[in-house]
């Protein structure tokens, strides 16, 4: 090294690495990729080992040995039926307390 740069780089040089390319998606879209999951992130975003984890928890058939597609679709119609089961049940409540 030139005297004259002695002390104002104070070691060597460190060149950084380049960061890791993105991870690729390894599973195929489906059209339920938009459905929330427990933890925050959708279907989409989720690989089928996290994404069976999370559904496991749900009663869905078969989560752990039918396809992606099918365990997506169950989820989406086990989502379906909780919102239909839960409008009922707040209009049931409503028309009770609005009952003249």
């Amino acid at each position: 090294m030139p005297e004259t740069m002695r002390g104002i780089i104070g070691g060597p040089i460190e060149i950084p690495k380049p960061a890791p390319p993105p991870l690729q998606k390894t599973w195929a879209p489906t059209i339920f990729d938009h459905l929330k999951l427990q933890n925050g992130k959708t279907i989409g975003e989720t690989n089928n080992e996290d994404l069976r984890q999370q559904l496991s928890k749900f009663p869905i058939e078969e989560i752990h040995t039918a396809g992606r597609e099918t365990v997506c679709r169950r989820y989406g119609e086990f989502l379906s039926k909780a919102y239909r089961e839960a409008g009922e049940k707040a209009l049931t409540e409503l028309m009770e307390k609005h009952r003249a």
